[in-house]
């Protein structure tokens, strides 16, 4: 989720001088979301596949960076493998804890053949073990959301998700640039507001009612809009989270992969935290 005051996600670098920041932030979205849109509404089930699993590489390859900043390096090889087993493994879900067990023996197999046996090895491993959990499992729910319900009502669950996080996310920014005064969590990032908090729960609110209104007009709209503010409130904490992994390394960014916005985690923090609660959701009721 993008920060709810005045601040940007880009690296202070003689590139991104040239250009502004803000109109880095517009320039990307306007290619993006109806990219996104476009992606959710038609294509196959294996291209939304592939796409969320390119995403889930490039946010452990920037977890990676992170870790090895704090020197807890990750074991990559493994952490790669795992994290396009567990977001492919979606498509089957009653092999995730399975799949769960297989790499935790992996992780310690590798522990056991590894050379140093210091706190720095052992940091390594549970780095590695929590890397492929926060960029595989939490990220591959939205394979999950995709899959539980039939068509075409998948793809509007998926939509109904990103809208929530999406317009919540711009909220949040511009009440908290326009309106910010009292921080929210200075020792994690001082630029993001209270009132950035307040804007960007009712942005997804007026999303979760508006996308309700037009994708299921046979759900109850009070339902639908205390589900929305769920997962807005659960995506203020993946944001969070998300700025402690970035504090604890000592880094503006996780990459700057993304014109204006900084790394593909940088923009999937809500995602990573709010889409299980919405796979848990439809597992529960659907």
């Amino acid at each position: 989720m993008a920060p709810y005051a005045n601040e940007t996600s880009a690296q202070d670098d003689g590139l991104n001088d040239a250009v502004p920041a803000e109109m880095r932030r517009l320039l990307t979205a306007l290619f993006t979301v109806p990219l996104l849109v476009l992606i959710v509404l038609r294509a196959p089930t294996w291209i939304f596949t592939l796409i969320v699993t390119i995403c889930g590489l490039l946010g452990f390859w920037e977890f990676s960076r992170l870790s090895r900043s704090i020197n807890f390096p990750v074991v990559k090889p493994l952490g790669y493998i795992a994290v396009c087993a567990f977001i492919l493994v979606y498509h089957e879900p009653k092999l995730l804890l399975p799949l769960l067990f297989i790499f935790v023996l992996a992780a310690a197999g590798t522990a056991i053949v590894w050379r140093e046996t210091t706190d720095r090895a052992l940091g390594g491993i549970f780095a590695t073990l929590f890397g492929i959990t926060y960029t595989g499992a939490l990220l591959g729910s939205l394979i999950g959301v995709r899959l539980e319900t039939p068509e075409p009502v998948a793809r509007h669950w998926v939509l109904f998700l990103l809208a929530v996080i999406m317009l919540g996310d711009t909220a949040a920014f511009y009440v908290g640039k326009v309106l910010g005064r009292h921080r929210l969590a200075p020792h994690l990032s001082p630029k993001k507001t209270l009132e950035g908090l307040a804007g960007g729960i009712v942005g997804s609110g007026l999303a979760a009612l508006g996308v309700s209104h037009l994708l299921f007009p046979t759900e109850s709209l009070p339902r639908m809009l205390a589900l929305g503010l769920v997962l807005s409130v659960v995506g203020v904490f993946g944001d969070l989270f998300e700025s402690f992994l970035k504090r604890t390394a000592g880094v503006k960014d996780t990459s700057s992969l993304v014109p204006g916005h900084g790394g593909i985690l940088d923009r999937l923090d809500s995602l990573l935290f709010a889409t299980p609660v919405l796979y848990i959701y439809l597992t529960m009721t659907h």
